[in-house]
């Protein structure tokens, strides 16, 4: 049986819907096909997960409808790339009150001197707040019968403060008076940090995990650039490698469990 790889997410979506519509991503196999099942708020709006007065939770009404159509089987992945912009959230604007803190795994890193310097426990509960949500939908899933599971993480901060200012600003999305850029270097241990918590989520589920490999980052570990797109997402060539990482992890598994 041919095996294949549904989509669903939210704007991250968009490049891996372009990487496949454009060709920029071909799968190396004839026997694996990908489709994205819904891309973007538009077509997946609202909660990941529903929950009602009696406490019942329930996996969001779009997604189920668009699986109608996909019966579960031992050959098909449902793919996550919901949400993501956790880190953004949380530190691309400077924050009120101004933090910092260091990353256990790059001690290297630099610390803003004007900054509070929180412990990396806070951090990590930070993001464990904020992923809460994506946590109970990747339970949810394979209630619906499916076995094999992935998420795709977001990809690594863009390095320049000063892209990212003129692409908000472009947008409306940034006052240049009121609001400040944060340092790189917070925003890449902020999205390290993401990564970890969500990592272990993964983990800890038996979801397989799609992080942005070592080829897509500079060597201070930001995305490169000919890999940005604007201030919070990666193109289509970057979403074309993501995608040959999740084909190479649907069959790594499959033949593990043959």
């Amino acid at each position: 049986m041919p095996h294949k790889a549904l989509i669903f997410g939210h704007s991250h979506a968009w490049s891996l819907k372009r990487a496949i519509h454009a060709q920029t991503y071909v799968s190396s196999r004839p026997d694996y096909g990908v489709e994205l099942l819904l891309c973007g708020t538009r077509e997946f709006p609202g909660p990941l997960i529903s929950t009602g007065l009696n406490g019942y939770t329930a996996i969001n009404a779009c997604l189920i409808a668009s699986l109608s159509a996909h019966p579960p089987s031992p050959e098909t992945w449902l793919v996550s790339a919901v949400q993501g912009n956790y880190y953004n959230i949380v530190g691309m604007i400077r924050p009120e009150p101004n933090f910092d803190f260091v990353f256990p795994g790059a001690p290297h890193l630099p610390l803003d001197n004007d900054a509070e310097l929180i412990p990396y426990d806070l951090v990590r509960q930070i993001f464990k707040d904020q992923v809460e949500e994506l946590g109970l939908l990747l339970k949810q899933l394979p209630k619906l019968g499916h076995i094999n599971i992935a998420h795709i993480n977001a990809p690594p901060p863009i390095e320049s403060e000063e892209f990212i200012r003129e692409d908000l600003v472009g947008k409306g999305a940034l006052d240049p008076q009121a609001d400040k850029i944060s340092p790189a270097a917070l925003r890449l241990k902020l999205w390290l940090a993401q990564k970890d918590v969500i990592g272990a989520l993964c983990r800890s589920l038996g979801v397989a995990c799609i992080d942005a490999p070592v080829e897509t980052q500079n060597e201070r570990g930001f995305l490169r650039e000919a890999f940005w797109k604007d201030a919070v997402h990666a193109n289509e060539q970057y979403s074309a490698i993501i995608l040959r990482e999740l084909e190479r992890s649907v069959f790594s598994r499959a033949t593990a469990n043959a």
